[in-house]
């Protein structure tokens, strides 16, 4: 019998030993089938279903956000009249959405509250329609005034927020109470009802 070399013989499926070797693909270098693409391609579609509506803030967001701030700097303010024993007020310009803190120093001038809660500036999807003032009434530009006074004591006030347009508006009401300074925050379109 004739010795044959190695690479002269057939495995079981009739290719000789060198090239079977050759079609094999060596450990580590093989592909994905198309079910584990479509599995990742799943799994990815359903991570950014989960997760983009969780970082777009809605404007309804923003406008409980705001209406949370005006509410605490009032509460704020209204306790540091309290405690200090000066006159204090909320100043607010309507086209800009801008509140400034301030009080009266021991000079009498009105001065901006000393560190970071001395400005409230609202986020842009965010606008302020209107302000209503005991015994001044409703105001719908320029800039009002809310005085905070010692004695506990302010005017009734509600100031109406909005974001949105046409049907997809949505309005808050802050009304500011006279004898305690806390806010009441009621979604929609509401007069004070003191």
């Amino acid at each position: 019998m004739m010795q044959t070399s190695e690479a002269g013989r057939l495995n079981r499926r009739g290719v000789h030993k060198h090239h079977a070797q050759q079609l094999r693909t060596p450990p580590g270098n093989r592909g994905f089938t198309l079910v584990e693409l479509g599995m990742v391609l799943f799994l990815l579609a359903l991570f950014a279903a989960l997760t983009i509506p969780l970082l777009r803030t809605s404007s309804a967001e923003d406008l409980r956000s705001e209406a949370h701030k005006i509410a605490t700097s009032v509460r704020y303010i209204y306790n540091e009249a309290a405690i200090s024993g000066s006159e204090h007020r909320l100043r607010c310009e309507l086209e800009t959405g801008v509140f400034t803190l301030e009080f009266v120093d021991g000079a009498g001038e009105w001065r901006g509250i000393e560190g970071k809660r001395n400005t409230i500036v609202l986020k842009d999807s965010v606008r302020i329609r209107d302000i209503w003032i005991e015994e001044r009434g409703k105001i719908n530009n320029g800039s009002a005034t809310i005085n905070i006074y010692p004695q506990g004591w302010m005017p009734a006030t509600t100031i109406h927020l909005q974001t949105g347009t046409g049907a997809k508006t949505v309005e808050l009401s802050i009304h500011l109470l006279p004898l305690s300074g806390i806010a009441e925050i009621e979604e929609g379109y509401h007069d004070f009802e003191g």
